[in-house]
């Protein structure tokens, strides 16, 4: 907390994998068309709403995330590029204390990640990707 009523949550995690499906006019293309890790650390500054001792408090945040993909695989083309993104992050939350220094907490999220993709075989297509995952979290929380 840099405030009582403002904190400040840095979010990293284990990086998940991202597939892609083919859809509209290369839907031809199947249902496991791409395939990457993402590494997202995410910087959110949260506005917390209510009185600072209470037992369960929400929160909105803004903040900032950085989206770097790995091991980007393709069954279309023997290499894949993902550039990296940085974007925008909306969140909102709830905390809810159990003691003084212990908590839990639950959100939801959504990020701006926009990628250019290339592919290099016989062509070297390239397309950029605009999508806004919304992610969900649960956890727990302590207050040094």
């Amino acid at each position: 907390m840099l405030t009582p009523d403002v904190g400040a949550e840095l979010v990293l995690g284990v990086p998940p994998r991202i597939e892609a499906r083919a859809t509209g006019s290369v839907a031809s293309l199947g249902d496991d068309v791409l395939s990457a890790r993402n590494v997202a650390p995410t910087l959110i500054v949260n506005g917390y709403f209510g009185d600072p001792g209470s037992t369960s408090r929400p929160y909105v945040g803004l903040g900032i995330n950085y989206t770097r993909f790995a091991g980007a695989r393709s069954t279309q083309a023997p290499r894949v590029e993902l550039s990296d993104s940085v974007g925008a992050v909306v969140q909102a939350g709830l905390d809810h204390a159990l003691d003084r220094r212990w908590g839990m907490f639950a959100s939801v999220a959504r990020v701006h990640v926009k990628s250019d993709l290339v592919a290099v075989g016989s062509t070297v297509p390239t397309t950029t990707n605009d999508f806004r995952p919304v992610t969900c979290s649960l956890g727990v929380w302590n207050r040094i």
